[in-house]
């Protein structure tokens, strides 16, 4: 598994290393803002990747401060975006990555 740094950063080399990686992809987990829209930048990145792997899942990060009827809206928003651009969405996986580390942590800190 590789983390790469995704598109849209103000460093050209994150956005490089990211489209330098798509040639090995098995699957692609594409992690989207629950804060904004689906970028222009996001939007070319899928269509490369759509070429390089059929095995996408769509993650909306950033629920933490979103109610439940929020978070529906923005995930609808983004699979009608999706499907116009030709991509069968099976589900968008609602996550907050903040919440999952305090998790992690406050289990590693009774662990340990």
């Amino acid at each position: 598994m590789v983390d790469t740094p995704g598109v849209g950063s103000t460093f050209l080399h994150n956005t490089e290393t990211t489209y330098e990686f798509l040639d090995h992809l098995d699957a692609a987990l594409f992690l989207m803002s629950a804060d904004v829209p689906i970028s222009q930048v996001e939007k070319e990145l899928l269509d490369t990747i759509k070429g390089s792997t059929q095995k996408i899942f769509f993650v909306l990060n950033k629920i933490d401060n979103l109610t439940p009827k929020e978070i529906e809206e923005i995930a609808a928003f983004n699979r009608q975006v999706l499907e116009e651009m030709e991509f069968t969405v099976q589900k968008i996986w609602p996550i907050s990555a903040r919440e999952a580390l305090k998790a992690k942590t406050a289990n590693n800190d009774v662990q340990g």
